[in-house]
């Protein structure tokens, strides 16, 4: 019977004395690349440092190593990194990270994915910086033009331009992903479908032809292709993600929520994305505020900050669950907690210098002194997002482009941090469809109701 993966190292230093021990580590490892790939978010963060742990072990002795099987060994081990986030153990995964990449390049492996993954794992301090944005490029580098590992590369870059504000560069890595799309390499145009659909939203340039693209995205053919593809089925999500959120921002919310939870569905194929998911929990945490499904929003916060707890994200995800609690609180009539929480996500992004995350706090901190109708600090906080997006956003996208989407946000934000009653004295649209209960694998499923 062989030893169980966690054997203590003395255990493993006596194995390695006899050859007899090579089929076991290779027997071993296998194991690991076989059964992580159905890995939940959970096991995954339970089992990166037996990972780890066995990476020391498999390459202590270069005799015994076979280098396409540890090339397998450290595809799959990126795959798990970039999923969580970087999990708990982030100087410890650059450290095996690191060596696996020397190694890699000394045996002419495949390693753009360990560049993405150490990219990942960056991203829980800060989104941005030019380190990250250097992997992201050696990753493309690393690869040839036109194959599966490159158009990979380019996308993941793509998304990296986008979370940063460069939503330009980001469609034209699309373009030329699209350019060099073959018969082999068909799924990826899913990929450019939705990247392109998210950098367009995300910007609020050509709005329609982001719903287009989005749409398209997530087709019956892709839909289809999602279950034997996990890649497909990442770009299936994030393309009913941001149609839910598209429909959330018309004041659609019933909409809105039936495509965050069908994309949801695709996101459950990608069981190690801890931080995607936590993302899918956030979000549909919005359109139930706005429905003045409470107890169930709260649910689903609590469940977006496990996971992003998980992840230990502190860039963004963490502050934005943050700020959905704070939009929760406000909601509910609890001012002072609602600003209280606010207030403390605005400090962590200034401490860090996380721009984009200070502008994000400084919005919300609008919307709620908007809400309470107190002029004199909307104005002075107008003028602080105003010399908060000239050190990013203004500087990146233009004056007009930014201050546009204002009007399109502000009013959004307002109306979900309202009270209910009130919230219904303001509306001046058609009565949408609402719900009396969540129809997700949380909540019990009721029927669709019309609001009066």
């Amino acid at each position: 019977m062989s030893p169980a993966p966690d054997a203590q190292p003395d255990v493993m230093a006596a194995l390695r004395e006899d050859r007899a021990s090579v089929p076991f580590l290779e027997g071993t490892t296998a194991v690991y690349v076989k059964g992580s790939r159905a890995m939940s978010e959970d096991d995954v963060n339970r089992t990166l440092s037996d990972w780890m742990y066995w990476y020391r072990i498999y390459t202590s002795d270069a005799d015994s190593v076979d280098q396409r099987q540890l090339a397998d060994f450290t595809e799959r081990f990126a795959e798990m990194v970039i999923g969580v986030g970087g999990a708990r153990q982030a100087d410890e995964i650059l450290a095996v990270l690191d060596s696996a990449i020397l190694r890699s390049l000394e045996n002419g492996s495949q390693v753009g994915s360990l560049y993405m993954a150490k990219a990942s794992v960056l991203g829980m301090g800060i989104a941005e910086s030019e380190e990250r944005h250097r992997l992201y490029a050696e990753a493309v580098a690393a690869a040839s033009p036109g194959t599966a590992d490159w158009m990979r590369a380019m996308l993941a870059l793509a998304r990296y331009r986008t979370d940063t504000s460069r939503y330009g560069d980001a469609l034209m890595l699309c373009r030329e992903v699209r350019r060099r799309i073959s018969d082999t390499t068909a799924d990826f145009e899913c990929g450019v479908l939705a990247e392109e659909g998210v950098a367009r939203f995300t910007s609020f340039r050509q709005l329609r032809a982001a719903e287009e693209s989005l749409v398209h995205a997530c087709g019956s053919t892709w839909e289809a292709r999602a279950h034997d593809v996990q890649a497909v089925a990442r770009w299936v999500a994030s393309a009913y993600h941001y149609r839910a959120r598209s429909a959330d921002l018309d004041g659609d919310h019933a909409r809105a929520l039936e495509l965050y939870l069908r994309g949801a569905e695709f996101q459950r194929l990608c069981p190690q994305e801890t931080y995607s998911t936590a993302f899918v929990h956030l979000r549909v945490s919005e359109p139930l505020i706005s429905m003045a499904l409470f107890d169930d929003a709260q649910e689903h916060l609590n469940e977006a900050q496990r996971g992003f707890d998980n992840c230990r994200n502190k860039a963004s995800g963490d502050q934005q669950a943050q700020l959905g609690s704070a939009t929760l609180a406000a909601a509910r009539g609890d001012i002072a907690e609602a600003r209280r929480l606010i207030e403390t996500v605005l400090e962590e992004a200034r401490a860090k210098n996380y721009w984009r995350g200070e502008l994000l706090a400084l919005g919300f901190l609008l919307a709620l002194e908007s809400r309470a109708l107190r002029a004199g600090r909307v104005l002075q906080l107008s003028w602080q997002i105003l010399r908060t997006l000239r050190r990013g956003e203004l500087a990146r996208n233009g004056t007009i482009l930014v201050l546009t989407r204002i009007p399109l946000l502000l009013p959004v934000a307002v109306r979900r941090m309202s009270r209910p009653r009130l919230r219904r004295l303001r509306r001046s649209q058609p009565p949408q469809r609402r719900l009396d209960r969540c129809p997700c694998p949380l909540h019990d499923r009721t029927a669709v109701t019309q609001s009066g």
